[in-house]
Parts: structure tokens; sequence; C-alpha cells
């Protein structure tokens, strides 16, 4: 019916059947009735001008290519009671962007949602089968879940999407085959530790990733690369070797890629099929570069991105940055120190030592670390030049170490009223308009960034927000944190009379109450970061 532009469907009517409004190219509006439980296949193939449906609570479920190829839908409504979306239902939809569904959802048939134009995809919990290719060729989506307890997750269900990135969920034992194939913006993927299997080519035909962690518990490793992959490293988490069930002779033929494998596992993967075959030249011919992580020279450059994602043994690292001048600076490094002399002949360490308030500041605490000390891993800490300017860079080598995996962590202080995160980054962090509440260290000072603003990798910021153990208590947070290092100089204790307390702003003890001549007694105080002796 060429020329059919509305059809308004009596209450009652609880099916719509094969092919009924098939190729109705100018059918713009169908009014649904309550009733409607299912729409039969092709019953809207082809109906180029509809622009939304909304199905009602009474429907149930949509037939085989029952709305393939209306170019023009753009939204899909399921209300609560639909359970079944049929094979290829609203494929080739290339303007469908937006689909809300109903968590009474149960099966989502193959290609169902193929080369449509979604963004993004919320599946409910309850949905048990997923067909093969649901969503594949969406370009466009960059956004979607997996329900952990889904049952049937059919072949290339997001093959040709447009993720950057995706997390499979625990609960997941299987990645089926060509499940992320040609998916060329996906650079990252995190694997469950309940998968069990990698299918065929689940990361072929031009998938960007490069990096990728095998779970432990990986039985099986299907073909799942192919010459165009571009994975260059694989690092296997456990020490009992996967099955390859294809030969993977071609996977790295032009490129320098490597399988990292768990420290004194080396031996149990090349003495395992796949893993260790050579050729007559008695040369590894399949999986060429094995390596447990070490490296022998490692450079670590200030303001460079440290992202890596297994521990390495280092021979001999190099951490370097420059300090254009003697402030104390933030440190967070992946690697243990122990402090030397020599080291502190050129620098002075320091750790959180704790937090105070008073009437109108916020204070933290520094410590001094001293030789023989260790600076842990991933552990936020300050350090500064005691000569050095813009001529004078610095720079540290540390014999021996475990560089560790790139984890953004750090550790939490309390004080009355506050608690206090301090958390390190290896990456970039921005401000933006809506995310401007964190304070970085500068001069001294803590301070709300401006947005724009860069905190660049190996240092760290603060957040601070109410205890919630301690209700009673509410109070601002501050608009900047003051920090106090205890024992600053070369002297940590310095006598000093009682006559030049006269135009000192702040004397705290050292519980960190502050005081005022009324109080002021003989003993140690600190001022301006000094221990003072007053006698």
């Amino acid at each position: 019916c060429t020329n059919l532009e509305t059809v308004n469907l009596p209450n009652g009517i609880t099916s719509i059947g094969k092919e009924a409004f098939k190729g109705s190219s100018k059918l713009e509006t169908v009014n649904i009735p309550t009733s409607l439980a299912e729409v039969g296949q092709a019953a809207f193939n082809d109906c180029i001008a509809l622009t939304s449906i909304t199905f009602p609570n009474t429907f149930r479920t949509v037939g085989e290519s029952a709305f393939m190829g209306c170019n023009g839908l753009t939204s899909v409504v399921f209300n609560e009671g639909a359970t079944t979306i049929n094979n290829t239902a609203f494929r080739n939809c290339h303007s469908l962007a937006s689909v809300t569904f109903s968590s009474t959802i149960t099966s989502i048939g193959a290609g169902a949602f193929e080369d449509c134009a979604l963004p993004s995809i919320i599946l409910p919990d309850g949905l048990n089968t997923l067909g093969n290719g649901a969503f594949s060729r969406n370009s466009t989506l960059t956004s979607a879940n997996l329900p952990v307890g889904i049952e049937t997750l059919g072949d290339g269900v997001f093959a040709g999407c447009g993720f950057t990135s995706f997390i499979v969920p625990e609960g997941i034992t299987t990645i089926p085959d060509y499940f992320f194939s040609g998916c060329k913006s996906l650079a990252e993927v995190s694997l469950p530790q309940s998968l069990r299997t990698i299918g065929y080519w689940a990361f072929g035909d031009g998938c960007p990733l490069r990096t990728l962690t095998i779970p432990e518990n990986v039985e099986t490793i299907n073909g799942t690369f192919t010459y165009l992959s571009k994975v260059y490293t694989l690092i296997m988490k456990g020490t009992t070797p996967p099955i390859f069930t294809q030969d993977p002779l071609g996977w790295w033929a032009d490129t320098p890629g490597k399988v990292v494998v768990p420290t004194g596992s080396l031996a149990t993967y090349r003495a395992a099929e796949v893993w260790g075959h050579k050729n007559d030249n008695n040369e590894y011919d399949k999986v060429k570069n094995i390596v447990e992580p070490r490296e022998d020279e490692v450079a670590l450059t200030d303001g460079t991105i440290y992202d890596n994602e297994y521990d390495i043994e280092v021979d001999e690292l190099e951490y370097s940055r420059v300090y254009k001048n003697t402030n104390w600076q933030a440190w967070y490094v992946p690697f243990e120190m122990t402090i030397t002399d020599d080291m502190l002949s050129h620098f002075s360490f320091g750790k959180f030592a704790g937090t105070y308030t008073d009437d109108d500041d916020f204070f933290l605490t520094l410590a001094y670390l001293r030789e023989g000390d260790k600076m842990k891993p991933h552990t936020p800490y300050f350090i500064k030049a005691k000569v050095s300017d813009s001529y004078n860079p610095q720079s540290i080598t540390i014999e021996n170490v475990t560089l560790k995996a790139a984890k953004e962590v750090g550790f939490i202080m309390l004080s009355a009223e506050k608690k206090i995160t301090i958390q390190g980054i290896y990456s970039e962090k921005e401000a933006t308009q809506d995310d401007c509440d964190w304070y970085a260290y500068a001069g001294g000072l803590y301070r709300h960034p401006t947005p724009g603003a860069i905190l660049s990798p190996y240092r760290f910021f603060m957040t601070i927000e109410d205890r919630e153990d301690n209700p009673y208590f509410s109070t601002p947070s501050p608009s900047e944190v003051k920090m106090l290092v205890i024992g600053d100089g070369e002297t940590s204790i310095e006598e000093i009379d009682m006559e030049m307390f006269s135009d000192a702003s702040a004397v705290y003890d050292l519980s960190g109450y502050r005081m005022n001549e009324k109080n002021m007694k003989r003993g140690i105080f600190i001022v301006n970061g000094k221990k003072i002796f007053v006698r």
C-alpha cells in the first residue's frame, strides 16, 4: 500500500499478522492498541517512513524481520511485559538510535539490531539469550553491558561496533567466535576470572587491541587472532598454558609481539604443545617470543603516562625528573626504593604524618624520611632537591628493582571531622567544570584546580569529605590545605627566646593545638614548620 500514511488499530486486536503492512513506504503513524501482544514476521518490513514505536504492557513478541529495513525509525520503547525480540527484527534500521528494553525481556535473536545507529544500550539483567550478531555493525555503539546471568551468548554479538573499551563481567565463561571482530576502535578489554574459553577470531579483523590480559582460569584459546589482529602482547596470568586449538603461525608474522608469562613458568609453556613447537632449524615457529617479566633497562621520564599491566624485574631503572627549584614536590612511583646516603646528599624525602585543624586553617603534616627508610610503590610521598634550578636537573638511578604494574591507588587519613583521600596517578588528570572539587599540591598548598588544568603523571590529588562514622560534625571543606613540615631545615630543633614569639602568627604544640600567650610555657613547639625549644 504505497500511499498508506496512518493506521488506527482498534483495541481488542492482539496480533498483527505476517507481512501485514510490508512495503507501505509512506506509513508514518501506527496507533498500537493496548491489547496488542504480538507483531508477526515482516509485518512492517521496509516501512521506511515509520519514526517511532512504543509497545504496550500487554505486548510479548516481535516477529522475525518485523521492522527490518525501516530506515526512518529512530526510537523503540518496550514496556514491562515484552519477552522476545526475534531474529533480524530491527535489522538495517539505519536511523534507530534509541531502544528502551524492559526488565522482562529474556531473548534477543540473531541480527535483531544489526546495522542500526545505536550509541548505547542497557540490556536487562533477566536476559538469558543473545543471538548471533544481535548488535553487530553498530559502528556508533560505544557503551553496552552483558548481563551476568546470560545462558546463551551468540557469535559476533558486537562485531563491527564502535567500542574503545569493554568490561566483560564476572560470570561469563566464554567469549564466542567473532565476538569483537572488526571493532576498529577497541583499545582495551577487561576479561573476568570466570572466563574459560576464547572463541575463533574473537578479536580479529582489524581490532586495534594491542595488549590483552588472559585470566588464569582460561583453558582454551581458539583461533582468536587473525592476520589483521593488532594484539602485540599477551599477558598470561595462569601458570598452566591454555590449549591452542588452531595453529597461530601467522599471528605475529610481521610484528614484535610477545607473550609474558608468570615468573617461573617459562619452561612449562615451552614444554606445551604449540607454545613450544620448533621447526627443522630448532627455532620456535608458532609462538616465537615468550618471556618472563624481566627487562634489562627501563626509563621513566616525568610527564609520560605509565600504564604497564604486569610486574617486571628490572636490572637498571632510571627515574628522571626535572627539578627547577627546591620546593617540596609530589612523588608517586611504581617501585620500592630504599633511601641511601648518596640520595640524601641531593634530595630530601618526606611522608604524610597526620592532619589537624585550628580555628582558621586545615593542615597536613609531613615528616622527614631518613637513610635506610623504604619508600613503597604506589604510595604518595614528597621529594625536594637540595640544590636545583633550571640548569641543574636531578635524576636518580636505582638498580635491581621490581617495576610494579600500574595501579593508581593511595590511602585515607582521618581527622576528627573529615576523611582525606590521597590518590596517586600514572596518567594525566584534567580538571573539568563538573570535576574540580579535588585538591592538587603546588607551592606548599593544596588548592582546587581551575577547569582545564592538567595534573601530570607521578603526582597525586586529594579529596576531603565528612566522615560517615561521625555524623554529628559537618563543616565546609577548606578552600585550601596547608602543609606543615616537622623538622624542616638542617636542624630539627631550634632554641629561641620567649619574646621572639611576639610576631609569630601561629604556634602549635606537638599535638597540633594552637597556642597563645596565656598558655605558653617552656617546652617544644612548632613554628613555621620547625620544632622550637622555648626557654
